[in-house]
């Protein structure tokens, strides 16, 4: 496995995650099948299909893991080996592409609005708290030299204890949300939500030790973390199974609240170490846009253009969400209500629109994005 295509898979499960997550906040509850929407009432009586619903709702966080430890695991320490002035440099223009890039697709929605209208176009929840994760990535990209400079100046043995210690109190708090306290406000200032922004900055840092200790030759083989990963998806699913067979619907949603979920940690972790520690670890991955040396083969390149797309394509699906979300939904909504085939054809198509809808924009993303940042020389 390369990161390359690691990156493809982040992306497909952040897409898949999104297609599908106004089916599950509505099923993936306590609330008895008949009080249910009527036309979803098939699907949540359906254990393979709640099943799926479980897996796929993992699918969004491990995907922002990902995106994020591979941003860390390069970023991170190719800091503390750069003198304080390469640093600055690489961060401001890393800063300048995340927030053009925003704007590209503000003037992209701009024009489309003038044709059809675009839901909440212009508001500050639309820019704003609709691109959370986006702004969270430029944070961290502006925080990772000051990480680097930190880290720089501990032993393994302390960084280690530290980020075990983090993660441990951050996971901690987590199951708590997830399993006892899920309910309330979800408000800016509330501290269930910020803990979502916690649980990515601290993946975020981890992963840089990670990118540290493999730099050093200090990480298991590929095939220890191909192993674990196998493990975690085996466990995770048989989880699922039980409970989607046991209609404990509830605990579907507790697996997967929000970015809390252990499993999806842990699975974008063993990916990556199991991507990362089998080809070279020293190039500079400037984030969601780097990408590595094309290679004679057909399917990394392809790999390697989807991958690259990957920043556009997080802000493309965020801002022109109530374009086509309303529209999927309730097409799969109509499929779903006949019961039996209808379900399987729902999801079916779900499936195929998520990987349709990523294909779609990380293409026009590869020929207006990039080649505007690259005119701009901000991109290589």
């Amino acid at each position: 496995m390369r990161v390359e295509m690691l990156r493809v898979a982040a992306i497909l499960g952040i897409a898949v995650f999104h297609t599908f997550q106004p089916w599950f906040a509505v099923v993936a509850v306590a609330t008895p099948i008949d009080r249910l929407p009527a036309e979803l009432q098939p699907v949540a009586a359906n254990p393979a299909a709640m099943w799926v619903l479980g897996m796929t709702a993992l699918l969004g966080a491990c995907g922002n893991h990902i995106f994020y430890m591979i941003s860390g695991f390069y970023l991170i320490p190719s800091a503390a080996t750069k003198p304080l002035r390469v640093q600055c440099a690489a961060t401001v223009r890393r800063a300048a592409i995340i927030v053009l890039s925003v704007l590209f697709y503000v003037a992209v929605c701009a024009v489309i609005n003038v044709f059809t209208p675009v839901p909440r176009f212009g508001a500050v929840g639309w820019w704003g708290m609709g691109l959370e994760f986006v702004w969270l990535y430029l944070v961290f990209v502006v925080v990772a030299p000051a990480a680097a400079w930190l880290f720089a100046r501990m032993d393994a043995r302390t960084r280690h204890a530290l980020a075990a210690l983090a993660l441990v109190i951050v996971f901690a708090l987590n199951a708590y949300i997830a399993f006892v306290a899920p309910e309330g406000g979800r408000g800016l200032t509330d501290w269930r939500k910020l803990m979502s922004a916690v649980t990515y900055l601290a993946t975020f840092l981890f992963s840089g030790i990670l990118g540290m200790d493999v730099r050093a030759g200090h990480a298991a083989t590929p095939r220890f973390w191909r192993r674990a990963l196998v493990a975690v998806v085996a466990v995770t699913a048989l989880l699922e199974a039980v409970f989607a067979v046991a209609g404990a619907r509830g605990l579907l949603m507790a697996m997967s609240f929000k970015s809390t979920s252990l499993v999806s940690f842990l699975a974008a972790w063993f990916a990556l170490m199991a991507a990362a520690t089998g080809g070279d670890t020293r190039r500079d991955a400037g984030g969601a846009d780097a990408a590595e040396p094309a290679r004679p083969h057909a399917i990394v390149r392809f790999a390697a253009a989807v991958a690259s797309g990957i920043l556009g394509f997080y802000i493309a699906q965020s801002l022109t969400g109530g374009l086509w979300h309303d529209r999927c939904t309730a097409l799969m909504t109509s499929l779903a209500a006949h019961g039996g085939a209808g379900v399987t054809g729902a999801i079916a198509f779900a499936l195929l629109f998520s990987v349709a809808f990523v294909l779609v924009v990380t293409v026009v993303d590869r020929f207006t994005r990039q080649p505007l940042l690259r005119a701009m020389r901000l991109l290589r």
